[in-house]
């Protein structure tokens, strides 16, 4: 089993980590611009169902890709 290294010690640069999100249908990998047009078409349709649409659909809808 191999050792962690120690941050602080500089041993390894430390890269930051992207997250990556997937569709859960085909399992592609689906972009911010992608992320965000589909939160303002959820918007939209929770508009016309009457409902109230989650408040993190509603953050990422207001970003700009």
């Amino acid at each position: 089993m191999e050792a962690e290294r120690d941050e602080s010690s500089g041993d390894a640069p430390t890269v930051p980590r992207r997250t990556v999100y997937r569709s859960r249908i085909t399992g592609e990998i689906v972009t911010q611009a992608e992320r965000i047009a589909a939160a303002q078409a959820r918007i939209v349709a929770d508009e016309i169902r009457g409902i109230e649409t989650e408040p993190w659909i509603v953050e990422l809808a207001k970003q700009r890709a």
